[in-house]
């Protein structure tokens, strides 16, 4: 033991005891606790002990900073170790499996042991808990035999459920709540460690078994069998796939657009495929270039474009839900039909909500896998619920792909009476080309240009699908990822069933516009939305 003090704040000081991690300084740390906490007594507000160190929080109203030094000095004069076996022995339940582990096998894979020889391992000895810390009730413990040690993850998932068991480095630890965390998983405990009633179940000085159970056990013990994992790690993204879901409401008043689906037809065919509410996040994926390695499988189903997507190699149609399983490759390639394919897990994709919605805006740095509106990049880690889904059939019909011209439906607005006759006349009678401008703000078209002859305009709020003319006379439809304010005339609003083909169109894809009125608009809207319920396709549409 080297004792060591070091200020750390205004009121704390660090006692630095050892320089290495060892189980032979448990008995050292517990009796420096145990006599720091008898002579500070009510002038100290909080103590921390770790591996090697203990960070004392003192009353600094109490004690100046030469005072308490000198209080530690004299408390740890003489320091004698407190017995080994002071602390309870635990035997805790492990249901050591792949659904729930998804690292088991890669530590055995990099140890040369299969997974029951690391199960086997990690049950054969008895941990000290060094410290509690990270998040209420999470027991620090150790130490794993060397060739379990494992790094952390390069990239910490987001959420790890409550109960995972897990290694880094050489030290282990069971997770007591749900909440992110980059250690590697090999089981799940299916008892309750942390309760703010009761405390923690583990104690510093305490010492842990570990015994592995089946998943029956597991169940019986109160183990939350539908809460398996399914994750899927990043291996290669262009960095255009991103979470999406049915979009962010009530805010634009903020100047926070709304975001979600692009295709919000597939994106609910896809939810509807695994029984999920419509809305529930999906990957939307903008003409492929993504790989995704299966660390954890279940089932995930896909709609919209196809895009040469293979699994291991083997062709994978939109339309259906498919089974993975771990170590498969999932990759999509270059559109064959359509532009955006749409992949759901059962529940949706885990993500915390951005003021009310998961979508993705990359525009405004909101929402998406990590809350700042990045698209999907290499080495991100995606998960879902792989409880055991009772997938549905997708009528063929419901699958729609551009063909040689696309007919774009488009309510009209006041503002049109402004736009010269002739050149109205030209933009309803001849086609358009989507222009390579195109994207999740706004899809350009090139064709007759349309002159507006009205005075200039006051900025007002922009509904989705409203097509602005800017002064070359080009239109462009704005998407969900629009400004929620401009000045540009409009000519009206392409309606939602149109928008949803429209994002399946590829630059140079011809197309015309309809007028139709805002009722026959509706009807079209119910009828479609009967028609799909009747064939199985969709349960309802939410915020078309």
């Amino acid at each position: 033991m080297n004792l060591r003090i070091e200020s750390a704040a205004i009121d704390s000081l660090m006692v630095r005891l050892f320089d290495q991690i060892d189980e032979a300084n448990m008995p050292w740390l517990m009796a420096a606790a145990e006599n720091l906490r008898a002579a500070f007594g009510a002038q100290l507000i909080d103590l921390v002990p770790s591996y090697t160190t203990l960070l004392l929080h003192y009353d600094l109203q109490a004690l100046s900073e030469s005072d308490a030094i000198a209080l530690i000095h004299r408390s740890l004069h003489n320091l004698q170790p407190l017995a080994s076996d002071t602390g309870t022995l635990h035997a805790i339940p492990v249901w050591y499996h792949q659904s729930v582990g998804p690292e088991l096998t890669s530590i055995a894979q990099r140890a040369g042991l299969s997974p029951e020889q690391v199960i086997e391992q990690h049950c054969s000895r008895d941990y000290p808990v060094f410290t509690l810390g990270f998040a209420p009730g999470f027991a620090y413990m150790g130490l794993v035999d060397a060739a379990l040690a494992s790094a952390r993850l390069a990239t910490p998932r987001q959420r790890v459920p409550k109960g995972s068991v897990g290694i880094a480095e050489r030290q282990t630890a069971i997770y007591p709540l749900t909440s992110p965390g980059g250690w590697n998983l090999i089981g799940r405990c299916p008892l309750t460690l942390f309760s703010a009633e009761r405390g923690s179940l583990l104690q510093p000085g305490d010492r842990v078994r570990f015994v592995s159970i089946d998943h029956a056990e597991f169940i019986r013990l109160g183990g939350d069998g539908g809460q398996r994992v399914i994750e899927l790690l990043v291996e290669h993204s262009l960095g255009f796939a991103q979470l999406q879901d049915g979009g962010r409401f009530g805010v634009r008043h903020l100047g926070i657009t709304q975001g979600g689906a692009l295709d919000w037809v597939a994106m609910q065919q896809a939810n509807w495929l695994l029984g999920n509410a419509a809305d529930a996040a999906v990957i939307e994926i903008p003409l492929g270039g993504l790989q995704l390695h299966v660390q954890s499988g279940g089932w995930l189903a896909l709609t919209g474009a196809d895009l040469d997507a293979k699994l291991d190699d083997q062709p994978l149609a939109p339309g259906q839900a498919f089974q993975l399983h771990h170590g498969q490759t999932l990759q999509f390639n270059s559109p064959k039909r359509g532009v955006r394919a749409y992949l759901a897990t059962p529940g949706g994709f885990a993500a915390d909500p951005v003021m009310g919605a998961v979508a993705t805006v990359m525009r405004e740095q909101l929402g998406g896998l990590h809350g700042n509106g990045r698209g999907l990049h290499n080495g991100d880690r995606l998960q879902g619920n792989a409880s055991d889904a009772e997938p549905r059939t997708l009528p063929a019909e419901a699958l729609w792909y551009p063909g040689n011209e696309v007919v774009l439906d488009l309510i009209p607005g006041t503002q049109i009476a402004s736009f010269a006759g002739a050149s109205l006349f030209a933009a309803f009678n001849q086609s358009w080309t989507l222009d390579q401008r195109a994207d999740r703000m706004g899809m350009r078209l090139t064709g007759p240009a349309l002159r507006y002859q009205g005075n200039a305009l006051i900025s007002e709020g922009i509904p989705l699908g409203a097509v602005q003319v800017p002064p070359d006379g080009q239109p462009i439809i704005l998407m969900n990822d629009r400004q929620t304010i401009g000045g540009y005339p409009r000519l009206g609003a392409v309606t939602p069933l149109s928008l949803a083909r429209l994002a399946q169109c590829a630059p140079g894809q011809k197309m015309r516009l309809r007028v139709v009125s805002q009722e026959s608009a509706r009807r079209e809207m119910l009828k479609v939305i009967t028609a799909l319920q009747a064939q199985g396709a969709l349960p309802g549409l939410a915020h078309p």
